[in-house]
């Protein structure tokens, strides 16, 4: 029955999501779920230089898969043939791969789906695969869009955000320190909810954002860094909007210093240095990449402030 009056609850904006015509899914990890099912996948081949979650689901849901490596440019080192029902999880590091790159995997491989998570703003390839991860890049507690041909004729229950909000409510009005274990903690929860439709909160989040914004202004900021660091940055690198990723001799100290200094910057992939399957190349980029934030939260002046510690760092 609905309800009448009463204490008001949060505001319901009339935004436009970014992705009006993706499928919206819980997580980025359920959408890898969602296209098993509906494409009754029977062996997916995935990159070492990939966390441990999605390794962990496909066990979960007895998925036979495959590793793989990737070169200096982070791009596929695949040599296999895929058979029916087989596919390739293409990461998209960085926000890195262009359009008609992905359209080169589709036609070598046939059967690719691509990994969006750092590539909020990519769109819909035709007849391609792919799905981002919304906490990635705005302030939501969940979710992730899914383009896909294949349909799930399952009747999916829509997932509750609510109890996983207090770390972004926390650093709103506090800092990111005080609440960082209840983000740790949402990380973990993350990893285990089952298959379900986007929340209705994360759903009005997302249309409230300012997209436009958002874009120009990491794209911006990616363009500092990117004119601050061209000789130091190891990797060959064109325009991204998720982070800058500065792949440099004693990354793991920098790293350490910046994090004295509130700037924070994390390892992605923390087990990849620990992984008796990866390669020493992709041992290096998960200890020595600093993974430097261009996002909207940031102007001009705080890049400038960062490039500032950094450079300090490495003199």
């Amino acid at each position: 029955m609905k309800e009448y009056g009463g204490y008001f609850e949060l505001e319901n904006f009339r935004g436009n999501e970014y992705h009006r015509q993706a499928i919206r899914l819980n997580s980025a990890r359920n959408s890898i779920v969602y296209l098993m099912r509906a494409k009754k996948i029977n062996k997916l081949y995935i990159p070492y230089f990939l966390c441990n979650s999605v390794k962990n689901i496909l066990i979960k849901h007895n998925l036979i898969f495959e590793e793989y490596h990737i070169d200096k440019n982070l791009r596929p080192i695949l040599e296999n043939k895929l058979k029916n029902n087989e596919y390739v999880l293409i990461v998209n590091y960085f926000d890195q791969l262009q359009d008609i790159e992905i359209q080169e995997f589709k036609g070598a491989y046939n059967n690719v789906i691509v990994d969006n998570t750092q590539s909020f703003f990519r769109k819909e390839l035709q007849g391609i695969d792919s799905f981002n991860s919304c906490r990635k890049f705005f302030g939501v507690p969940d979710g992730s869009y899914l383009y896909t041909d294949s349909v799930l004729t399952e009747n999916l229950e829509r997932d509750k955000s609510y109890e996983r909000m207090i770390h972004l409510l926390g650093r709103f009005e506090v800092d990111a320190s005080s609440f960082h274990s209840f983000f740790s903690k949402n990380d973990a929860k993350i990893s285990d909810i089952p298959l379900k439709k986007m929340s209705k909160l994360t759903k009005n989040l997302l249309s409230g954002i300012d997209y436009d914004f958002a874009f120009e202004q990491r794209m911006n900021n990616f363009n500092l860094f990117f004119h601050a660091f061209e000789k130091e940055n190891v990797l060959n690198l064109t325009p991204g909007k998720f982070c800058y990723p500065l792949y440099i001799e004693n990354g793991e100290y920098i790293r350490k210093k910046l994090i004295e200094k509130k700037i924070y910057v994390p390892i992605l992939w923390p087990n990849i240095q620990y992984s008796e399957g990866a390669s020493e190349l992709e041992k290096s980029f998960a200890k020595d990449i600093v993974n430097l934030p261009c996002d909207h939260r940031y102007d001009e002046n705080d890049v400038k402030f960062i490039i500032e510690e950094v450079k300090r760092c490495i003199n």
